[in-house]
């Protein structure tokens, strides 16, 4: 039954948020206190909650998605940069082939993005 009673009242001077739940009021009394147990194992973030924790880490995972891919190796980097200076590589040994090979081999294909959605 939802009666509307919010018990548990934050006693934090001027703050008038009151809770249905102690853990919820627990939660938010840490944003008054700047307790935040919750720490990305990635960089230097912390929060006060875990549901922040997780937004900010699917950040991370967003980020670092490797989605930019070589059309000639597969090989995937994070940004068309990285691609890039991956595919000159391409270039450098193509030509040191073409140099010893009666065949010459093609330029390489442009890069290709994959869509992460």
């Amino acid at each position: 039954i939802h009666t509307g009673d919010r018990p548990y009242k934050c006693p934090h001077p001027g703050c008038e948020k009151a809770f249905t739940q102690l853990s919820n009021l627990q939660s938010h009394q840490r944003q008054h206190n700047k307790d935040k147990p919750y720490k990305c194992p990635n960089c230097y973030r912390a929060y006060t909650d875990s549901a922040s924790l997780q937004i900010h880490l699917s950040a991370h995972a967003i980020k670092h998605a490797k989605a930019y891919c070589c059309s000639m190796c597969g090989r995937a980097y994070t940004s068309e940069t990285y691609l890039m200076k991956h595919m000159s590589k391409h270039t450098v040994v193509e030509h040191l082939v073409s140099q010893h090979s009666p065949q010459r081999t093609e330029s390489p294909g442009i890069p290709v993005r994959i869509s992460l959605i």
